[in-house]
């Protein structure tokens, strides 16, 4: 089921403060959760085209990496 954003917002806004951040946090977590997926689909894909571990920039993976 889809929700709209006004009624997570209606929800979210009918809990008390306290509930209010931990669904925050979870939200986040969430979000560095997908872009750690993508991440690492993204990686897999590039393994799959014959790009080796060698090939691909490190410093590219700790600059993703570092900004979580």
């Amino acid at each position: 089921m889809t929700y709209s954003i006004e009624e997570i917002a209606e929800k979210i806004g009918a809990l008390p403060d306290s509930l209010q951040d931990e669904v925050f946090d979870f939200i986040e977590f969430m979000q560095i959760k997908a872009a750690r997926q993508a991440l690492l689909a993204k990686h897999d894909s590039s393994l799959n085209e014959g790009v080796s571990a060698a090939d691909r920039d490190p410093l590219e993976d700790d600059e993703v990496w570092l900004s979580y």
